[in-house]
């Protein structure tokens, strides 16, 4: 049986030989370069040589191989063709988007790997009645529905983690890990995770899965790319707006806006905890850097799940009292945690490898005190490495201090050329997205202005005279 033989990384020579009526395969190395492993390397770029072997000669052949295992029997429950029966006056879009989320919502993972349950799924009528079933039931139930729409859709086989290294291997189902559904509209692939929960938006506008790469279980089918387009708005805005009352107090109000795959991602928060938990995870978490602070009530969530946007409202005070006591007058701190995605830390000195970050990313922060004071903009930060986008800047106003912070990406890899560029601007844009206000003032003396207190918050405050 011929071997399709695939080299990953650096190579060594191979030889092939005849062997008792078989083919001999041989590698040889001789003193063998080693290597250390490196963090946050591309799953598409390895460190280190490596052999992939597999019987299949190709892709195509994986598929054809998979066909058999999916030919079941693709009837559905009575009821459930009912359902589908009595949707079928409404635009076809949304008869899409009934399906997955009846399959998302109504059917329960659960996993069963035993035997040939690890490659054979049940019939989309035994998933049905059950109500549950692993990624290849709930992905075949999924098919079976929107066929029964008059729509095309097959299951497809990915891996959740390596997707983007696909191409690189010998063709083989030991490749896969998922299976998801290819549904094709309007002459263009869309894939959808049937084991997601409480996906929001109306198909085609719905957050797809971004496994890298995707093979159709259908007879000739071949791998094929899964989209991975950036986010062209922000999926994640959080403004908070903090308003020095007459009294003294502060009024402290946060509006976080949630679209897309990071609405999806909220609201399973919100299926697993109630408001009441999360109001007091987020209270606790402001409580812990302003003491003293008050929450207003629990938080308020307006959820569009068909326009996929889901805003969070918080509301808190301050009183004066408790803002001049355990100096937080002096040390007020402050985080831009919506823009706080932990990109990878570099040695940028000894890195010569690509480096993987988390994409895609667009997500704003900002920041509002209203005090009537007069304020000298901060100066701004931005800086493109690759596909990362960071920026910071001050928004004039006599009346208040308006600050705003963006990160964003259209790929998920930076080059080894540009690891010192993103360092250092990963490091400049960490250092503007933590500090702490100095509001501190000895009015014998004199009153500071906003560009001393953010120039001794950022810079630190000069010798005394």
């Amino acid at each position: 049986m011929p071997i399709t033989v695939k080299h990953i990384g650096p190579r060594s020579d191979l030889k092939t030989r005849p062997a008792g009526g078989m083919t001999e395969y041989l590698w040889e190395a001789t003193s063998p370069d080693t290597f250390e492993f490196v963090e946050d390397v591309p799953v598409d770029q390895p460190i280190g040589g490596m052999l992939s072997l597999s019987s299949y000669p190709d892709w195509t052949a994986v598929a054809d191989w998979a066909v058999p295992l999916y030919d079941q029997d693709m009837s559905l429950p009575e009821e459930l063709k009912q359902e589908l029966d009595g949707i079928q006056n409404r635009p076809k879009q949304e008869q899409i988007t009934y399906a997955i989320r009846h399959v998302q919502d109504n059917v329960r993972y659960v996993s069963d790997v035993i035997g040939l349950g690890a490659y054979v799924p049940r019939p989309p009528e035994v998933t049905g009645v059950r109500g549950y079933g692993d990624c290849k039931d709930k992905a075949l139930l999924l098919v079976a529905m929107l066929q029964y729409l008059d729509v095309d859709a097959v299951p497809a086989l990915v891996h959740s983690e390596y997707g983007d290294a696909l191409p690189l291997y010998a063709p083989s189902p030991g490749q896969f890990d998922h299976v998801i559904v290819r549904i094709m509209w309007n002459g263009k692939p869309h894939y959808i995770d049937a084991t997601w929960q409480l996906q929001g938006g109306i198909f085609p506008e719905m957050d797809t899965p971004r496994y890298g790469h995707a093979l159709p279980i259908r007879a000739g089918a071949s791998l094929e790319a899964v989209p991975d387009e950036p986010v062209t708005s922000p999926n994640r805005h959080v403004t908070e707006s903090y308003t020095f009352e007459e009294d003294g107090n502060i009024t402290f109000l946060v509006e976080s806006i949630y679209k897309g795959g990071r609405a999806d991602g909220f609201r399973i928060d919100l299926s697993d905890s109630s408001v009441a938990q999360i109001s007091d995870n987020y209270f606790d978490w402001y409580q812990e850097r302003y003491p003293g602070l008050e929450s207003l009530g629990h938080i308020e969530i307006a959820d569009d799940r068909d326009a996929n946007i889901l805003t969070v409202t918080e509301n808190y005070s301050l009183s004066h009292d408790d803002f001049l006591a355990d100096e937080l007058s002096s040390n007020f701190e402050y985080v831009a945690y919506a823009v706080d995605y932990e990109l990878p830390e570099i040695d940028a000195r000894k890195r010569q490898h690509a480096i993987s970050i988390v994409h895609p990313l667009n997500a704003v922060h900002e920041v509002i005190v209203n005090d009537d004071g007069g304020h000298t903009p901060i100066p701004p930060f931005n800086a493109e490495v690759g596909p990362l986008s960071l920026s910071f800047k001050t928004i004039e106003s006599s009346k208040r201090l308006h600050m705003k912070w963006t990160v964003a990406t259209n790929g998920r890899t930076i080059a080894p050329d540009d690891v010192a560029a993103y360092e250092e601007a990963r490091r400049e844009f960490e250092d503007l997205s933590y500090f702490s206000w100095n509001f501190a003032v000895d009015e014998e003396k004199y009153q500071p202005s906003w560009a001393e207190i953010l120039r001794d918050a950022f810079v630190g405050r000069p010798p005394e005279q």
